[in-house]
């Protein structure tokens, strides 16, 4: 069988041509929808088998395999997500990859910008700040800049929008700043 044949999920599989490995006796072009689980617990007909049917928003796979895949047919979408707060904001990095913060503090006011979750390690994440004043940031430790590239310390203001970009570092335990781009 060749590899581009599988789709492996653990004790899982849906394949083009053979047989399940591990002698399971399930056949090729068989529904092996009884191997997903949704939402953890509850078994989907249809889902990552032999039918049209496309995984929603809510549709977990619950994985310890290797996936194996020819071709991906969809993009994968970013989540987006709007952080308010006026003179500090926190990103939720377990359901956050790209926050938006619109600040309307006066010029000189301090925002503070701290992380909550659990991220894992090489996880990227945008902060997209747009502000109409200058604003002096104030970073919490989890943040931290390099020799060549420092965290920021004012934005730009005027309407104008700031990226950050980050990287998770489980060794350090530090999201590192790898980019920032200001005044578009």
């Amino acid at each position: 069988m060749s590899v581009a044949s599988q789709f492996s999920f653990g004790n899982a599989a849906v394949l083009t041509s053979g047989t399940i490995p591990g002698d399971r006796g399930v056949p090729a072009t068989t529904d092996a929808s009884s191997f997903v689980a949704y939402s953890g617990n509850t078994i989907i007909a249809g889902q990552f088998n032999n039918s049209t049917t496309n995984p929603t928003a809510t549709t977990r796979l619950n994985y310890n395999g290797i996936l194996y895949a020819t071709s991906i047919i969809a993009s994968i979408q970013s989540r987006i997500i709007t952080v308010n707060g006026t003179s500090s904001i926190s990103i939720n990095s377990d359901t956050t990859d790209i926050a938006k913060h619109l600040n309307t503090q006066t010029a000189g006011s301090t925002l503070s910008i701290a992380s909550t979750g659990t991220p894992v390690d090489g996880q990227k994440m945008m902060l997209k700040l747009l502000s109409t004043s200058s604003l002096t940031l104030n970073w919490n430790s989890i943040f931290a800049g390099s020799a060549d590239l420092a965290l920021p310390l004012v934005s730009t203001g005027n309407d104008k929008y700031d990226y950050m970009g980050f990287i998770y570092n489980e060794a350090t335990t530090k999201w590192h700043l790898l980019a920032k781009n200001f005044g578009f």
